[in-house]
Formats: C-alpha cells, structure tokens, sequence
C-alpha cells in the first residue's frame, strides 16, 4: 500500500490541496498531460457551478468502496446516506480533477477501485468520474435511484 493513502474499514482516505485552477486551467492541464476528458466532464469543467477553492484549501477526501455496501443498497441514495451519517461531506467540485492529476491509474488500482466518482453537488445530472481502465475524467449519472458496483470507490470529504 502506498503512503500517499490509507485505507480503513473500506475507506481510503487521503489529502489534496487546491491550487485554485479554474475547470478551464483544469481542461489545458489535461491537455498538457494528454489524460482524456469526456464532453460530459468537460462541460461541468466549464460550469458556473465549477468553484475552485482558495489556493492551500486541504480537501480531506475519504472514498467509500462499493464492497462496503451489498448489491441491494448501492444506490446514489443509499450511498450518500450512508456517507453522511459516518459524518462525510459533499466535496468540491475540484477534488475530482486534483484526484486524477494526484493519483495515476495502476494506484487507483492498488487501492482496489477501478473508477472513483465524487458525489459532489451534481451539475447537468452528473457526477465527475475518474477512470482507472481508460485513465479519463469522465461523467456518470447522479440519480438517486442509479446503481453502482462493487469496484466503484465513492468521493467525500471530511
């Protein structure tokens, strides 16, 4: 396991700080980088709803993997239930581009996820969704009622 991280009871947990990017600096970073982002996450890139924090903002994150839940309760509502009841928060919209700039594919691999979303406040209906397979920034459906599986992980803060 990699000290970038630390898991517990099915929560990784770890710290990012803000750099204060708006989501189009976000969108050349990525450019520069050539990691992939979808047209879906690339309009809530380009969203009033994308604020980013004051640059040294520690973005506490904790993901829930989906193997904490069973298949009956691994909804977008029983998940954020579930989550703040232990006390998490809704995250920035920021903390899912810094998490796929901070984490590369194989480590998100090594914290036994396949995707990460942030349930952030959804924007057009959708999550920001990070993809471990094709290494994007992608979107997901927020729904309440939409069904995840088990190698998902699920963003929150602290």
């Amino acid at each position: 396991m990699s000290t970038k991280w630390t898991e517990k009871e099915g929560v990784v947990y770890f710290s990012l700080f803000s750099d204060a990017k708006t989501g189009s600096e976000w969108l050349r970073h990525f450019s520069r980088l050539k990691v992939g982002v979808s047209l879906n996450a690339t309009k809530i890139l380009q969203s009033a709803e994308f604020l980013p924090s004051s640059a040294g903002t520690l973005h506490k994150v904790a993901v829930i993997k989906g193997n904490v839940f069973n298949q009956r309760v691994r909804s977008t509502e029983q998940i954020r239930k579930w989550a703040l009841l232990q006390g998490f928060r809704i995250p920035n919209l920021e903390v899912s581009p810094h998490i796929r700039s901070s984490f590369s594919n194989e480590e998100i691999k090594e914290m036994g996820l396949e995707e990460i979303v942030t349930f952030h406040e959804p924007v057009n209906g959708r999550f920001l969704d990070i993809d471990a397979d094709t290494g994007e920034l992608e979107s997901a459906p927020a729904g309440e009622e939409d069904t995840w599986h088990e190698e998902h992980g699920f963003g929150f803060v602290l």
